[in-house]
């Protein structure tokens, strides 16, 4: 059954990681009572064996309603029922810290009568599911699913893989198909946007859910998420869609912690808002700047920068990344100089020690080498490289709009040219460090 797989499946990580032995000895987690996984479901047989009957998919993309497990059991949705065992009660591994507040959220979990869960394969909304799936009868949940132009490739990416699992473990997964550019109140992109998007998104996700018979709409906000200007929010509480992670005090650290040690890749999976809030407010959404922006940030996730951001203002692209995916820009820059600074040498015909160019391979004479030595050392010194740019790359890139007197490096000539080449009209050369919310005004 699915909660014992996926029992299996986090002591067997743990035992892995944690170099054996039992959960909680030595490991950094709670120390739970030595009780097996099976007998520890023993006493919800006959809900489990119920729900059993109903989650069978008949097709990848929706599993039928579970009319079969309210016929099982009448009483099944109208009482009150056991859980298949509570966090402590299981061989399911936890960060020490984390048991009362893992408690705390099973325990409401559980006083709902069914949940359907807002699900789209990121951070927030797995942790939750992966809850539901060792803790709730699978029969009781459905992670319902929305496939919008809004949403970035690597969190469709990890949608893809997730839902995989979850349909393994026996949850219904529903996949809905809402485009939020239909309605004017969105494409118009005031600085609420993001309360009509979510009000006409998670209208579909509710009517759905009641649809199939589950009585209470689930959502993944964090604690992280209740002092930041989120007008979504107000769209969930008319809706009467639940924020269970709030509500419990869980912060994205404490999921990301928790989803490692069960084995979800998403865990790693850097924040990615909607594709919107790469437009400044004011200026109208179109789904040609949206395919503009993912072209462009797939491009730079290809070149190993995880967390990036490239706004699109007006047909200019700004890129801003996080410390990381600015040293890697810089390493770009650095490269690329050591190749154009040789090429310019042999075309020059520089002594007889220096070798030809092959492909895009650069063979140096020792002088060359000697003086790429001196221009990395030179950078470094300036903050070309390292784990953070330091005050002089900063002097030499305060020519931003929207990031000036924060660190920053030079776009590379073949990053620009590929965002060009990838719809932007113009590239601002220069990458900042990215700001939380920084689109989230009216520009002038």
């Amino acid at each position: 059954m699915g909660i014992i797989a996926h029992m299996e499946t986090c002591i067997d990580i743990s035992a892995k990681t944690h170099g054996g032995g039992e959960p909680g000895e030595g490991s950094g987690l709670s120390a739970v009572p030595a009780r097996s996984a099976e007998s520890a479901v023993s006493d919800s047989a006959a809900n489990r064996d119920a729900c059993a009957t109903s989650v069978a998919p008949t097709d990848r993309d929706a599993f039928e309603p579970i009319d079969a497990c309210a016929a099982t059991d009448a009483s099944f949705r109208s009482t009150a029922f056991e859980p298949f065992a509570t966090p402590a009660q299981t061989a399911i591994p936890v960060p020490r810290g984390l048991q009362r507040k893992l408690d705390s959220l099973v325990n409401l979990l559980l006083s709902y009568e069914s949940m359907a869960i807002g699900f789209s394969g990121g951070v927030d909304s797995t942790f939750l599911a992966a809850v539901c799936a060792c803790f709730v009868p699978a029969c009781r949940v459905a992670l319902i699913h929305l496939d919008t132009p809004l949403i970035g490739t690597p969190e469709h990416a990890s949608f893809e893989r997730e839902r995989e699992r979850f349909a393994r473990m026996g949850l219904q997964i529903i996949c809905l198909t809402e485009n939020p550019l239909e309605h004017a109140s969105v494409t118009a992109n005031p600085a609420d946007r993001c309360y009509h998007c979510k009000r006409a998104a998670f209208s579909s996700v509710v009517t759905e859910a009641r649809r199939r018979g589950f009585a209470t709409v689930l959502e993944g906000s964090n604690a992280d998420d209740a002092g930041d200007y989120r007008p979504g929010m107000r769209a969930m509480r008319e809706l009467g869609v639940q924020s269970p992670l709030m509500e419990t005090g869980w912060h994205k650290s404490e999921e990301r912690e928790v989803l490692k040690l069960w084995g979800h890749e998403v865990w790693s999976l850097p924040a990615g808002a909607c594709l919107a809030t790469r437009i400044p407010c004011g200026e109208m959404l179109t789904q040609k700047k949206l395919k503009v922006v993912r072209a462009c940030e797939d491009y730079l996730h290809e070149l190993g920068i995880a967390q990036v951001r490239v706004r699109l203002d007006n047909g200019t692209a700004r890129v801003s990344t996080d410390s990381a995916g600015l040293n890697v820009l810089q390493r770009l820059s650095i490269e690329k100089a050591d190749v154009e600074g040789a090429t310019r040498r042999v075309a020059a015909g520089k002594g007889s020690d220096a070798e030809v160019r092959v492909g895009t391979d650069v063979k140096r004479s020792d002088d060359e080498r000697d003086d790429t030595a001196n221009e990395r050392a030179d950078s470094e010194r300036d903050g070309a490289t390292g784990s953070e740019p330091t005050s002089s790359s900063i002097a030499a890139c305060s020519n931003g709009v929207l990031h000036a007197g924060n660190p920053c490096t030079p776009l590379p000539r073949q990053v620009m040219d590929a965002l060009i080449a990838n719809g932007a009209t113009a590239v601002d050369p220069t990458a900042r460090l990215y700001l939380h919310g920084e689109m989230s005004v009216v520009l002038p």
